[in-house]
């Protein structure tokens, strides 16, 4: 059985940003790959409509969640978005930021756990997970206009069209 890739996506877990999610989670889902994000709302659930609405996708639709407590278990349906197919629960609450690449947090599990991570608009946990690809070596871009990205690590490559996130995922796959 081959094992198919994971594309990670990030992002605000308030906007949706539509213009970049929509696109972006019917490409994941054309190309045959498992789709994960954070389980939220705003991006999260933007993308995760866009690739499970694909009626001939091969991938799932992953979803990392935070719970402090086995009592929250109760809670996951109203945090986690309807369109998450595999929710994978975490105890690991706290979130990536204030700069800080390398915490215990859910975030990471989202990281290490993706083969390319895909990055859109966002603030601070958006930043520090961006930050902790750069330091896990995980092939990492930014999808977005480029001023959403002024504040993030120069490293990153910012794009504006689906076809280089396309290219992008491609070239890091090869070989795999």
């Amino acid at each position: 059985m081959k094992r198919l890739p994971i594309i990670g996506v990030i992002g605000s877990h308030v906007d949706s940003h539509p213009e970049f999610s929509i696109p972006l989670g019917e490409m994941i889902a054309a190309r045959g790959y498992h789709l994960l994000t954070g389980g939220g709302g705003g991006v999260m659930t933007s993308v995760a409509k866009s690739f499970t609405s694909n009626p001939s996708r091969l991938g799932l639709c992953i979803g990392i969640v935070p719970i402090e407590d086995v009592a929250e278990v109760k809670k996951l349906p109203h945090y986690t978005n309807p369109y998450i197919e595999v929710p994978i629960i975490t105890h690991l609450t706290s979130r990536a930021v204030n700069g800080s690449a390398m915490p215990m947090a859910h975030n990471e599990v989202n990281i290490l756990s993706s083969d390319v991570i895909i990055g859109l608009p966002g603030l601070k946990g958006t930043k520090a997970e961006t930050s902790m690809a750069l330091v896990l070596e995980k092939p990492v871009i930014l999808f977005g206009r480029r001023e959403e990205f002024s504040n993030f690590p120069t490293a990153t490559m910012v794009v504006e069209e689906i076809k280089e996130v396309e290219r992008f995922i491609a070239r890091h796959l090869a070989g795999r």
